[in-house]
């Protein structure tokens, strides 16, 4: 079920927000989550990530935003 419902979310996301590098940044002492959802409606990455991370905590469901990147080693990258 909880899997269902993380599904659900990342769709309504993909559906009813559109994927902009050119998204506004949020004013001062404004909700982060809260201006991408209720205002420009419109983001990147980061937005969708912590969107979706309190949305599932909403529902109960255990999730945590993590934000960074891995270097493959040189093995991995073939080389």
């Amino acid at each position: 079920m909880p899997y269902e419902k993380a599904q659900a979310i990342e769709n309504y996301l993909q559906s009813n927000y559109p994927y902009s590098l050119s998204a506004t940044i949020v004013p001062q002492y404004e909700d982060f989550v809260d201006h991408f959802l209720f205002e420009t409606q419109t983001g990147y990455c980061t937005y969708y990530a912590t969107a979706m991370t309190v949305m599932l905590r909403t529902q109960g469901i255990p999730a945590r935003y993590i934000e960074g990147y891995r270097m493959p080693k040189k093995n991995e990258a073939g080389r």
